[in-house]
């Protein structure tokens, strides 16, 4: 889990615990966003988030609750290095 801290912009990263979870592709549901601005199907994209085929980098995880573990400390370069590769599942999500 991360949260970005308003105060000094820093990114903060949590090791947490959940026992029911979903795992969906995270750039997914900006594309969704993006397309229903457009007016434009999503329908292959919500069934991409519900059950997963393609080879995405980046994944949610989410459910009822979650125990946080952990905060884990994060390389300032690691992260800019981490957007630069997100940026192959911005690709993957508009081709569905």
């Amino acid at each position: 889990m991360s949260q970005r801290s308003e105060e000094n912009q820093s990114i903060n990263v949590y090791q947490v615990e959940m026992g029911d979870y979903h795992k969906a592709p995270f750039r997914v549901i900006h594309e969704i966003s993006k397309r229903m601005t457009a007016s434009s199907p999503t329908t292959s994209l919500v069934d991409e988030y519900w059950s997963p085929s393609k080879n995405w980098t980046f994944w949610e995880f989410f459910g009822p609750e979650f125990d946080v573990v952990s905060k884990v400390s994060v390389d300032q370069v690691k992260v800019y290095a981490i957007g630069l590769r997100y940026g192959s599942d911005v690709d993957l999500s508009a081709r569905i």
